[in-house]
């Protein structure tokens, strides 16, 4: 219950949803890493995750760049912190089906509760997108979507009345989905409609 995903269709409105989400619980005690390759958040800007790793003292909000597996394994070492990942297929492609549990994303995804790091990723294309991350995200936030091959993804997990909500989908308020919510979120059920 540490990882969410923030999914739609490129200009629908993720990052800014994200960089919202973000200002609405920054604190003085809680800690943000946010990798994004886009900008559209608000806080000191980083090199890399070495770099951040040589600060005295940490932001609370810290924009890293460089290498996205990087900032993952400082937030391991960190612990009570959230990171925020613009284009997580680039942390999480769909071509690694497993990952090593020395791996700061194995960390993450099986112990991450335990660190007390929080994962939200934002992508344009969940298929493309590791399967051990889709299955672990708890959370998910719709945008827009309008590629088949997304659409029936999301159908198959959250079910096809909710799908085609997101097909339908305008506005800069995302649809929120977890499995917790599913019978009550937006008025849709889980179960699996007949096309």
């Amino acid at each position: 219950m540490n990882t969410g995903l923030v999914i739609g269709d490129p200009g629908t409105g993720k990052t800014t949803f994200a960089a919202h989400l973000l200002e609405a619980h920054r604190h003085p005690r809680r800690r943000f890493l946010v990798s994004s390759p886009w900008g559209g958040f608000r806080g000191v800007h980083v090199r890399d995750a070495a770099a951040l790793r040589r600060r005295p003292t940490l932001p609370p909000v810290a924009i890293v760049g460089g290498e996205p597996l990087e900032l993952l394994q400082v937030a391991v070492e960190l612990t009570s912190c959230a990171v925020i990942v613009d284009e997580v297929q680039r942390l999480f492609p769909a071509s690694e089906k497993h990952f090593d549990h020395a791996d700061p994303r194995y960390k993450l995804l099986n112990e991450g509760r335990h660190y007390r790091v929080f994962l939200l990723g934002l992508t344009t294309a969940p298929h493309e997108v590791s399967y051990a991350l889709r299955s672990a995200a708890y959370w998910l936030f719709f945008f827009r979507l309008c590629d088949s091959q997304q659409l029936q993804w999301v159908s198959s997990r959250c079910g096809a009345r909710f799908a085609a909500q997101v097909a339908v989908h305008t506005g800069y308020a995302p649809l929120f989905w977890s499995p917790a919510s599913a019978t009550v979120a937006q008025g849709v059920s889980d179960e699996k409609v007949p096309a």
